[in-house]
């Protein structure tokens, strides 16, 4: 059984990987850096409205 949906997030997450020189230090380094993004982002809209 497939899943469509599963195998394009498991896609994604092994381009990331490569993306990060299959490091397992700079794949969490990277995701951090995402979820600080996703931080900023919120702050600066919460301060907009």
């Amino acid at each position: 059984m497939t899943e469509p949906t599963l195998e394009e997030i498991w896609s994604v997450r092994r381009e990331i990987y490569a993306e990060c020189d299959n490091d397992p230090y700079k794949l969490v380094a990277y995701y951090i850096a995402q979820q600080n993004e996703i931080e900023l982002k919120e702050e600066v809209e919460l301060e907009e409205a």
